[in-house]
């Protein structure tokens, strides 16, 4: 423990509050200011279904990843296998296939926007919020948005003070390992109102609670990670600021968190019982952003340069007869250029227009060992994959009343693919025209209605045949009706909406070991999500939020094998809700606290293959409870609290069907000190 919060100390900081923050604090729904629409705005003004959560409701309510942040945010489906393996879906709009996400991801301006086999292994440290933009965004925010976007906000560095903070988190795992993690930021003001550097960063030994009996090992899925993100801002002049980020992200482990039974063991009865797994995610972010204010109109430059890492040993699948083991190496290389203009005039006309580039490369190098009948089969693959992508948009709304507000977006795409393999290399052309339509009505000062007509889309690419054949782009155009609002001590936001989902792209086997994807047909999604706040007394707040989803295809190619007409979408639980209780109050008049009680219900998921003969296997239905209790002194903070406090060991999705099923993480108990300055 010494030498482990020695190297922190002698590293950088991570994220704590500011000295100026208790436990306790916050800021009503309304008054939050976010930039979804490219430009800030109230909360309640965006005319889309939002969530938005500052640092603060990230830290009380315990979230510090993105399959944490599922289970705060209505509609928000994370599949976990492992640290750069979540895969991100919204809205029901839920398709593992294909290498693109279905959810676009940003860090500031910087798409981070992973494959559909991984999502990059974000840190919320130092974040001044997170905004989860629910259904399609194609216009503003480009492919991989279909089902929404992510975006996470980091605090910007600061020219006029220094401050900094430290935490230090030690939680136990119910049969595994202690855990200890430490995160702060450091501000410095280099030259005073006009140069500054902000770092955050993390140092964390996280415990495994996993064993491998039949190999002799115990809590074999650890992790050793690091994240340090530096920020420099210049003031250059009143109209030009220009910033610089850097993060770097290391993680590496003996094991993944995939294929454990219900006692968290991990067998492999039809391959190597003594197979070791292993991981490694890696990541690099460059960015420059320049902003220009030419009075009435400002000019936005992003450039971005990121690199991964991810190798993967470990087992792929286990059904009937047939198990793998994965030896996998992933690594893409990414340039992206956005340039933008938008109107920052006061008066009812409001626009924004710009380009997009970005410049992808994907390198696979796949080991694939096939168990069955008793022989072993070694089976390796290269694949290397670029896209180039170019598009255009715009967007502009217009006040037609005080009170009434109506806008129209577009963005063209288009995508050059290669892909190539040992024999054969190939080129597909692909393109969308994404359209959005919207209108806001404000019923009073902090009521509005508002609707939306989107479109998004998944670009093309190959099925993964002899010839390497392309398949289609996939669409959604979506429709969404909602209201929004906050009336004394009472706020809520409420949204139904109707998807229709075309050219779905579904996984189908082309050889004996290696699938492919292809386009199977159309699909319906419909749904409500709602979230409701109440304060009956001061000092007490009472919230709820949930979502219903029905999904189903409409619509079967006759050549797909995996599914029929009938079937639910895979990975998407009917429902979810959520339930939380917080109480603020003062020890003595130096001694502010709070205490917080948090329930969610996940229900259950299916997957669907009937080529495997597997047809709606489920996952189960999760019930997760967690409390947290914090006190504050000064620049001080303490805080305990237990997550999974039922013990439920559930499985968190259907993969279990064919052996790559996660459960909840078993009961932690920990605590957290923090020092601000």
């Amino acid at each position: 423990m010494a030498a482990f919060i020695t190297t922190l100390f002698g590293a950088t900081g991570a994220h704590a509050q500011e000295a100026a923050e208790t436990p306790g604090s916050e800021t009503r729904g309304n008054d939050i200011v976010v930039t979804a629409s490219r430009r800030e705005q109230r909360l309640i003004d965006v005319p889309m279904s939002i969530s938005a959560l500052q640092q603060e409701d990230l830290d009380r309510q315990g979230v510090t990843s993105m399959h944490d942040l599922s289970r705060a945010v209505p509609d928000l489906v994370v599949v976990e296998a492992g640290p750069g393996q979540n895969r991100v879906f919204m809205r029901g709009i839920a398709n593992g296939n294909s290498l693109t996400s279905l959810v676009g991801v940003y860090l500031d301006e910087i798409p981070v926007t992973g494959s559909s086999l991984g999502q990059p292994d974000l840190q919320m440290i130092d974040l001044e919020r997170v905004e989860v933009l629910r259904g399609p965004q194609g216009t503003l925010y480009g492919q991989g948005s279909a089902g929404g976007t992510l975006r996470f906000i980091t605090a910007k560095p600061d020219t006029t003070r220094a401050s900094g903070a430290m935490e230090f988190t030690g939680y136990d795992t119910r049969y595994g390992d202690f855990s200890e993690k430490m995160t702060g930021h450091l501000n410095v003001p280099v030259v005073d109102d006009t140069f500054a550097v902000r770092v955050a960063g993390t140092l964390a030994n996280i415990g495994g609670w996993i064993d491998q009996p039949d190999a002799g090992r115990s809590d074999i899925n650890d992790q050793l990670m690091r994240h340090i993100r530096a920020k420099a801002l210049w003031q250059a002049s009143a109209d030009l600021t220009i910033e610089g980020t850097v993060v770097v992200h290391r993680n590496e482990g003996h094991g993944v968190n995939v294929g454990a039974d219900g006692d968290y063991d991990v067998y492999y009865p039809g391959g190597d019982p003594e197979a070791r797994q292993s991981f490694r995610d890696d990541y690099t972010i460059y960015n420059g952003t320049l902003t220009y204010d030419f009075g009435g109109v400002q000019l936005l430059s992003s450039t971005s340069w990121m690199n991964t890492t991810r190798h993967n040993v470990g087992a792929a699948q286990k059904i009937v007869g047939v198990e793998t083991f994965l030896d996998d190496s992933i690594g893409t290389k990414s340039f992206t250029q956005e340039a933008r203009l938008s109107s920052t005039d006061a008066g009812p006309l409001h626009w924004v227009v710009g380009g997009f580039y970005t410049n992808e490369k994907l390198d696979r190098d796949l080991d694939v060992t096939l168990y069955t009948m008793g022989l072993v089969i070694e089976s390796p693959s290269v694949t290397r994959q670029s896209s180039e992508t170019i598009s255009a948009f715009g967007d502009v709304s217009y006040d037609v009343t005080s009170a009434l507000q109506l806008g129209v977006g577009l963005r063209y795409f288009h995508d050059t693919r290669h892909e190539s393999n040992a024999a054969l290399s190939q080129e597909g052309k692909f393109h969308s025209v994404n359209p959005r339509f919207y209108a806001n009505l404000r019923v009073s000062e902090d009521v509005t209605i508002y609707a939306n007509i989107a479109k998004g889309f998944r670009s093309g690419g190959f099925l993964g045949d002899a010839d390497l054949s392309t398949y289609d782009p996939e669409t959604v155009w979506s429709y969404e009706l909602g209201t929004k609002g906050e009336l004394g001590p009472v706020s809520w936001e409420l949204a139904g909406y109707y998807s229709q989902y075309q050219d779905y792209q579904t996984f189908v086997m082309v050889s004996a070991v290696y699938g492919g994807v292809t386009n199977a047909g159309d699909a319906e999604v419909y749904g409500l999500d709602a979230s409701l706040s109440l304060e009956p007394v001061s000092g007490l707040t009472l919230a709820a939020s949930g979502n219903y989803t029905h999904t189903e295809l409409t619509e079967v190619d006759a050549a797909t094998v995996t599914n029929i007409a009938g079937d639910p979408l895979d990975f998407v639980p009917k429902y979810t809700v959520t339930g939380s209780a917080e109480y603020r109050f003062a020890l003595t008049d130096s001694l502010p606290a709070f205490a917080r009680v948090d329930f969610s219900q996940i229900g259950k998921s299916t997957i669907t293959d009937r080529s495997y003969g597997l047809i709606r296997y489920p996952s189960d239905e999760l019930s997760l409870l967690s409390a947290r209790l914090g006190i504050a002194a000064q620049s001080w903070k303490f805080e305990i609290f237990a997550n999974n406090l039922l013990n439920e060991n559930g499985l968190q999705d259907p993969m279990a069907a064919i052996g790559l099923d996660t459960r909840a993480k078993p009961r932690t108990i920990g605590f957290t000190i923090g020092k601000s300055f």
